[in-house]
């Protein structure tokens, strides 16, 4: 993205929608530190080595309501 990081975009979705799930799914996970991930509001990272059935999975559970 040339204005703006995945992380800034991520801040930004927060303070806009705060329930929104977001999931930072790179395939240069070095690149983005978990930390500054966490920072910005994002609530699952992975890579995409893991591949789409890992995403599934964490979908599930990020979009299953907490009882």
């Amino acid at each position: 993205m040339p204005a703006m990081t995945g992380a800034d975009v991520a801040t930004v979705i927060k303070k806009l929608m705060p329930r929104t799930k977001i999931i930072l799914f790179s395939m240069n996970f070095d690149y983005v530190p978990r930390a500054l991930a966490s920072d910005a509001g994002v609530d699952l990272t992975l890579s995409k080595i893991d591949g789409i059935t890992k995403l599934g999975e964490h979908l599930r559970t990020l979009l299953t309501p907490i009882m």
